[in-house]
């Protein structure tokens, strides 16, 4: 916006985001800076994307400044130029005190009429919104003249003067345009000038012409289309008869006119983007939609419809009191109450209805178009849209006719929001027997489980466990709801996996879904719990190698190995922690002690499966009863904290990262007895063995405003038995560090129970169904070796380092690393 003078250093406005550039035009008291021909203007305008110019004076005394046409030939071309290739609004101060009352140069566009399309001239009003006395009347330049407020309270004093009406005009005027970054001068024009409160008469005032500005309305688009604004001199054909709005593409916002828009012309719609009426609209010219979209919103349009093949017209529990014809694309959708629960699903054609061929009418599921007079299909396409925050999808009268039902579409389609084909539902057209109806009929085909099974067969064949366990987990939840609308958050998310063809990427989706990672997570557990056993056992066994009544010890150990089981993701395992422990011997033959430990194990997991990481800390007694010669028993009771947190990423829902933590409590037992045998100086030990392990998984809940896959679970127990069978072997020798035992170990390892790790959780989406999720079980069938060195260094100090490994199916092994230290007691 530029203004034409300035008043002192005043910084008001009212549209302060707006950019301002002072010219000083006329020399002047208060600024002293170079002057600018109004000529000059044109590359200021060019060079700054200027919209609009307020102009705050007169270059000449005559009434509709007639004398500038003679004087200023190189003025009037400037002005030309302006409208015709600049695209400025100049909006002008009408003039002050005259006997004649005329506008000045304001009311220059009364002589050369085609200035008239790109200028407002503004004249002085008293509050009440008669013309102030100060002011010039609008007279014949009353159809391009708008009223404000003409005094000024800045710093005590008052300003009068029509200079301070035109900026409030020019402000508005900026605030309109901000709002509506697409709209042309001619269209900025109307709007400032039908917000008048004369803009409802039929004759302008001689005063005041369209009457006071009204800043509120003008915010909210035009109030009038009206032909005494349209039919200008110079403007093409759309705009002689029509508001012309061609709408911008502005990152996908919608435009809306609010107000009630009346008038004797029409609205052509253009460009890309969205336009949205929801006022009640009596104008009566035709509304012709030629690109893009318009919408009517809960409103009212008097105006026949013209919907071009490229344009698209979507009505949302409106009416439309006049005709339809459409070319392109009818959009009727249901218009939902502030409070979401009321479903405003009818609209209404108090007319004819026409859909010509390759035409759409795109219906959304459950919305009624109801037509008061006839309706011609003239082999139109029909698509049911589902919207994505709708599951339940059922029969409904998309169309309704009082008249007669001329005609029959060609085609019916199921489209979600992104046009992609609806895969869960058959769609089909039934024409009423009143020969009025068309009635959709929906029919499920047998749930999304159905679905994702078939896919599974075409894709990935049958002999993926996730893929199972995922598809019948969707078809209990989908098909078990008793209030499917609770789950409307599923519907996108079912779309992507359900038109997803490549193979790799669907078993990536699969993986992401199926929350498998939180059974197989648990395996994690019962492995960490299986290595503290063999530490502890190994230790048990060194007690029988130094004779001291009583010791500390400690032990670190660290590992890694897999997670694995066909049909479910790999978990590559990592695990350390330490041990600290003390004992005593009793007798010759008993010994007893205790240990607490600390440690930390992971779980990443291929195929989008997930991460899980647990943190224990725990304790144990343990005991040995006899000596190294023979029968012995030695035992363990262990209890452990564990702390678990496991992240995953659903890959239908945005890749959006998602998780939960939960508290495990773990209490493990280990009895084992077993016979030494000697030979000089080493021993031959076979021993059998029962373990014991039971964890308690706290329950745990995913955020649901990622995905309505989140999973829910309450708290769950498991617990393994396992039966041992194995055999220690150890040779005594001595070196330069001290006398050590060389020390190596076999056993077999054989689950006594199932050793299933599934749980029951619910989808978020999917509250009131529960389903099972189901992971890596435990293995049935493990084996264990291990070597080692215990080296007494001296009476009071020794030293031990082992590796252990555990094999089990699927061609795994897990490696355990310790290394340790014993202080005796002497």
């Amino acid at each position: 916006m530029i203004v034409g003078n300035k008043t002192g250093n005043f910084a008001g406005g009212v549209a302060p985001e707006s950019h301002v550039f002072y010219v000083n035009h006329k020399p002047n008291n208060v600024n002293k800076a170079k002057l600018i021909n109004i000529e000059e203007i044109g590359e200021l305008v060019l060079n700054n994307n200027i919209k609009i110019i307020n102009h705050s004076y007169t270059l000449d005394n005559s009434a509709y400044g007639f004398g500038i046409i003679a004087k200023k030939q190189q003025l009037i071309a400037y002005l030309e130029k302006s409208v015709n290739d600049l695209q400025v609004l100049h909006i002008w101060a009408a003039g002050n005190d005259s006997i004649i009352r005329h506008p000045y140069t304001g009311g220059l566009p009364y002589f050369p009429p085609q200035l008239e399309r790109v200028w407002i001239t503004v004249v002085g009003v008293y509050p009440d919104g008669d013309i102030d006395n100060g002011s010039v009347k609008c007279y014949r330049a009353k159809n391009f003249c708008i009223g404000a407020p003409m005094q000024l309270w800045m710093r005590g004093e008052m300003y009068r003067g029509t200079s301070y009406s035109a900026p409030i005009v020019s402000g508005i005027a900026a605030l309109v345009s901000g709002k509506y970054p697409w709209m042309t001068v001619n269209n900025l024009r109307q709007v400032i000038l039908t917000s008048g409160s004369n803009a409802h008469k039929k004759e302008l005032s001689d005063d005041t012409g369209w009457g006071v500005v009204d800043a509120e309305k003008a915010i909210n688009g035009p109030s009038l289309f009206d032909k005494r604004l349209t039919d200008l001199q110079g403007v093409t054909d759309e705009e002689k008869y029509s508001f012309v709005a061609d709408v911008t593409n502005q990152a996908g916002q919608g435009y809306v006119f609010s107000n009630n828009i009346d008038g004797d012309a029409g609205l052509i719609k253009k460009g890309e983007g969205e336009l949205i009426l929801t006022g009640e609209n009596s104008y009566t010219g035709d509304t012709h939609v030629k690109k893009g979209r318009l919408s009517l919103l809960g409103g009212v349009l008097n105006s026949n419809v013209t919907i071009d093949k490229e344009a698209n017209f979507k009505i949302a529990n409106g009416m439309v009191n006049a005709d339809i014809t459409n070319n392109g694309f009818l959009l009727t959708r249901k218009k939902f109450s502030p409070n979401l629960t009321l479903s405003l699903d009818t609209s209404i054609v108090d007319g004819t209805l026409t859909l010509n061929e390759n035409s759409t009418l795109i219906s959304e599921n459950g919305s009624v178009l109801f037509v008061n007079k006839n309706i011609f299909l003239n082999n139109p396409k029909l698509n049911v849209l589902v919207d994505e925050k709708e599951i339940a999808l059922n029969n409904y009268i998309a169309l309704l006719s009082k008249g007669i039902l001329n005609g029959r579409f060609s085609s019916i389609e199921g489209v979600d929001e992104r046009n992609q084909p609806i895969k869960t539902h058959d769609f089909t057209i039934e024409y009423g027997s009143d020969g009025q109806t068309v009635i959709i009929i929906v029919k499920d085909k047998e749930g999304i489980g159905y679905e994702a099974r078939r896919a599974k067969r075409q894709i990935l064949g049958n002999d993926d466990e996730t893929y199972n366990a995922v598809a019948q987990s969707l078809t209990s939840s989908l098909n078990k709801a008793p209030d499917r609308q609770k789950m409307a958050q599923a519907r996108p998310e079912i779309q992507r996996l359900l038109t997803t063809s490549d193979p790799e990427t669907l078993g990536n989706m699969l993986d992401s879904l199926s929350g498998q990672l939180y059974a197989s997570g648990l395996a994690l557990s019962f492995q960490q719990s299986a290595m503290i056993n063999r530490v502890l056992g190994n230790r048990l066994n060194q007690i029988t190698q130094n004779s001291a009544s009583s010791g500390m010890w400690f032990d670190l150990y660290g590992g890694k190995g897999e997670l694995k089981q066909t049909g479910f993701a790999t978990g590559k395992t990592d695990f350390w922690g330490g041990q600290w422990g003390a004992d005593t011997r009793i007798n010759d033959n008993w010994v007893i002690g205790g240990a607490v430990l600390a440690g930390r194990g992971q779980a990443s997991f291929d195929r989008w499966g997930g991460q899980s990481t647990s943190r224990n800390i725990g304790v144990s007694v343990y005991s040995r009863y006899g000596q190294n010669r023979g029968w012995y028993t030695a035992g363990r009771l262990g209890w452990a904290s564990i702390n678990n947190k496991t992240e995953r990423k659903i890959l239908t829902n945005n890749e959006k990262m998602i998780g939960a933590k939960h508290k495990d409590n773990l209490w493990s037992g280990y009895l084992e007895t077993g016979y030494v045998m000697h030979r000089n100086q080493s021993r031959i030990t076979p021993f059998v063995g029962l373990a014991y392990d039971r964890i308690t998984r706290g329950a745990f809940a995913e955020k649901g405003d990622e995905s309505a896959f989140a999973l829910k679970a309450n708290a769950a127990s498991y617990d393994q038995t396992s039966g041992l069978l194995g055999v220690r072997f150890a040779h005594r020798f001595d070196w330069a560090a001290g006398s050590s035992w060389v020390q190596a170990y076999w056993l077999y390892q054989r689950s006594l129970k199932a050793d299933d790790l599934s749980y029951k959780a619910t989808f978020v989406g999917f509250p009131s169904v529960h389903h099972w999720v189901k992971g890596i079980d435990l293995p049935k069938h493990s084996g264990w070796v291990g070597i080692g060195l215990n080296t007494q260094s001296t009476p009071v100090f020794s030293w031990q380092a082992g590796y252990n490994a555990q094999m089990g199916g699927y061609g795994k092994i897990n490696h355990l690393l310790n290394l340790g230290f014993r202080i005796n007691f002497i």
